[in-house]
């Protein structure tokens, strides 16, 4: 990223072509936002420039079995976040 308009496109793109799955590689993402930012504090889908790539999946469930069994919940919410940097990496998050 480059911080030109393109560039952002690009990372979009990039997210659309990933065959990343979950749950034993049985599910694809859902409700998958691409936010960027230059410095790490303020993230946008749509900024002037940006030196960062944050990809959140918020809201996957999986079905629970075996702690069913002992009075447990049907499913857990598994939320999913990464985070990419253009340039020099440092902790942000």
């Amino acid at each position: 990223m480059d911080g030109s308009a393109g560039s952002l496109d690009a990372a979009h793109a990039a997210v659309d072509r990933l065959p990343n799955r979950w749950n034993l590689g049985s599910k694809k993402f859902t409700g998958v936002v691409v936010e960027f930012s230059a410095d790490g504090r303020q993230w946008e889908a749509t900024p002037d420039a940006a030196r960062l790539a944050r990809v959140t999946a918020p809201a996957n469930d999986v079905d629970i079995l075996f702690l069913r069994a002992v009075g447990g919940p049907e499913k857990f919410t598994v939320p999913a976040r990464s985070v990419a940097a253009a340039g020099p990496v440092r902790l942000i998050q």
